[in-house]
């Protein structure tokens, strides 16, 4: 697991921390459930810059039974002079104030990965807003925290996502022109949704799980939580 977040900067660095922590949590629980092995980078705080993300970034590699995921949690925006569809990572470490030239489209980091490693499963995710520059990044009350499901995990649905998926997967949190939402004392609403989604798939109560059905899931509750 690579971390990358925009922990320092001062309108959303507490919810990238938020983030950052979350995602953790996230992949370790699933690790020490399945009892594999886990390593994981942050770049975050005074490391977080451009090149430490890239190099970081191009030293990842795997062997055809390895996992690997690259999350993102920072600024995003969209370049004129590009029409892919997926945002730029705002990569501006301290000091630095050009953020056209300390940017990184999150496809070129897919790209990366693509070359540098044989992974049976890579994952790369961000959530940033994928909109102009000039736009005002978008604050919303925090998610209501629900009790427990007790839903018990079943570990042929784990296995069905992340040992028997040999795919690599982008995915981000707001579409090309949208305003990625959170919250300064929650975080990103997208995070939040990609991990809960995620357990629930984890259920005995779920059969034949696909990661489509994980992520459109994730995409419904962002949407219906941006949108109130």
């Amino acid at each position: 697991l690579l971390v990358v977040a925009n922990t320092n900067d001062k309108s959303i660095g507490t919810s990238c921390r938020f983030d950052m922590l979350r995602i953790q949590e996230t992949f370790t629980d699933i690790t020490e459930y399945l009892g594999i092995g886990f390593s994981v980078d942050t770049i975050a705080g005074d490391r977080f810059n451009k090149k430490n993300v890239i190099g970081a970034v191009e030293q990842l590699r795997g062997s055809p039974a390895d996992i690997l995921v690259f999350y993102y949690s920072g600024h995003g925006f969209r370049k004129l002079t590009d029409k892919r569809k997926f945002p730029y990572l705002e990569l501006r470490g301290r000091g630095e104030k050009d953020y056209m030239t300390n940017s990184m489209n999150i496809e070129d980091v897919y790209k990366m990965l693509l070359g540098n490693t044989k992974a049976r499963l890579k994952l790369v995710i961000s959530d940033c807003c994928n909109a102009e520059v000039t736009a005002t990044n978008t604050e919303g009350t925090p998610v209501s925290r629900k009790k427990s499901s007790g839903f018990v995990w079943d570990e042929k649905n784990i296995k069905q996502l992340f040992f028997n998926s040999r795919k690599a997967i982008l995915v981000t949190s707001a579409d090309m022109g949208q305003l990625a939402a959170g919250n300064k004392r929650f975080g990103g609403f997208f995070s939040y949704f990609f991990k809960s989604s995620l357990e629930n798939h984890f259920s005995i109560l779920k059969k034949n799980v696909t990661w489509d059905q994980v992520l459109q899931e994730a995409k419904k509750q962002t949407i219906k939580k941006a949108e109130n």
